[in-house]
């Protein structure tokens, strides 16, 4: 049976009846030959656009994540392909591109926002011999559209006088006699480190953790 590299073409998890853990994947070839490139297979027999198994049933791959897989007989003595998801990197750099207010969250000073979603592309990081770091978006990566949630912003609407946000900062501090102010959303072209996941309805998005800013600070 063989084994190697393969790269998810889609998640199949709502197409599919019981569908959590399984994908469409085609097999990635390693040339030594041509600059240690790699490149995705065009025929048959490598697999090319073929049903595969997570061997944990994981449903968190998504198309362009790069996975090892091995083959295996199974009962009726076909062979399946199995990847391992949980086994290579589910985590994702993405830069923020842009934030939406969620308007249930206009519960800070003020009626002031404190929770957003965000929308993101996944991006490359390369350092010159000087030490600064760039970043290129991935062409066909991970994209997301108001699907991209701050964790240390969740919770942040139900606090009132009296509580602290996400990111350590007490309301009261915000709004008392001489000092108000308001949480500020993550600004964009910020880069974070995006842990993937997929909703009920089969939907991908990403959380990540990164504590808000304050603005729009003023003295009574």
């Amino acid at each position: 049976m063989r084994r190697g590299v393969c790269k998810i073409v889609s998640n199949d998890k709502a197409s599919e009846p019981g569908g959590a853990g399984v994908y469409t994947v085609t097999e990635r070839i390693f040339d030594a030959a041509d600059d240690w490139t790699w490149s995705d297979a065009s025929a048959e027999p490598r697999l090319l656009n073929a049903r595969a198994h997570d061997v944990n049933n994981c449903p968190t791959g998504y198309a362009g994540q790069i996975v090892p897989f091995f083959q295996v007989v199974d009962a009726r003595g076909e062979v399946e392909t199995i990847i391992d998801v949980s086994g290579s990197s589910a985590t994702v750099l993405m830069q923020i591109s842009g934030s939406t207010a969620i308007g249930a969250a206009n519960t800070g000073p003020g009626s002031s926002t404190v929770e957003w979603t965000y929308s993101a592309d996944e991006v490359t990081e390369s350092v010159s011999t000087s030490g600064v770091l760039s970043y290129a978006t991935v062409s066909g990566g991970v994209s997301l559209t108001n699907k991209l949630i701050n964790l240390r912003e969740t919770g942040n609407r139900s606090v009132s006088s009296g509580g602290t946000y996400g990111n350590g900062v007490a309301y009261d501090d915000l709004d008392d006699a001489t000092i108000t102010g308001k949480l500020a959303p993550i600004p964009t072209n910020c880069v974070v480190e995006a842990r993937l996941l997929y909703d009920s309805t089969g939907a991908l998005w990403g959380s990540f953790a990164e504590p808000n800013a304050v603005q729009d600070i003023t003295c009574d």
